[in-house]
């Protein structure tokens, strides 16, 4: 389906001042006589006017387009907003990444500036390339503990502060999680 550039632009400005405004006014349609009607020889003829074999068939107006349809006005809207709800912990929610997964590298990252972290409750803290009984977390009752294969996972189950202690290069790593609801 071809599309004039024109018809698309009228329509785009009717659909945005329609908005702009909450009314709707039709669209403007050419009139069939327009099309239909032949140009003069001396003029050579345009591609975009000359009669196609489908608008010289039918004197219906194509799909969709209601030919003097009234404008129709839309009562304006109301301006309120809902209120926002109040966080229910005095830590400010946009510090805590909410139950999410956090991958640390610990070949890569550089623990001393990773001082203490903000969990939701449910969220995991992941370390990677760690040994066996390198990793502590306190206490055992906010987290549920994990290893395999050089890899310590922790899950945050209940609000409280977890202290992880990580051992790495004969040198001891301390990371506050903060878990909130």
């Amino acid at each position: 389906m071809r599309r004039r550039p024109e018809a698309v632009a009228l329509a785009l400005t009717a659909l945005l001042s329609g908005c702009a405004g909450n009314q709707l006014a039709p669209l403007p349609v050419p009139a069939r006589a327009a099309q239909t009607t032949a140009q003069p020889s001396s003029a050579p003829a345009s591609p975009a006017l000359s009669p196609s074999p489908a608008t010289t068939r039918s004197s219906r107006p194509p799909a969709g387009v209601v030919p003097d349809a009234p404008a129709i006005t839309l009562p304006p809207q109301p301006t309120t907003s809902a209120p926002k709800p109040k966080p229910t912990t005095s830590a400010p929610s946009s510090s805590c990444d909410e139950a999410v997964l956090v991958d640390l590298d610990l070949q890569n990252t550089e623990l001393a500036l990773v001082p203490s972290m903000c969990f939701h409750i449910g969220g995991v803290l992941r370390m990677h390339s760690i040994g066996p009984g390198l990793v502590e977390a306190t206490p055992e009752s906010l987290r549920d503990y994990r290893y395999e294969a050089a890899v310590v996972t922790l899950r945050f189950l209940r609000p409280g502060t977890v202290t992880v202690t990580i051992l790495q290069d004969t040198q001891t790593y301390t990371i506050e999680v903060v878990v909130i609801t």
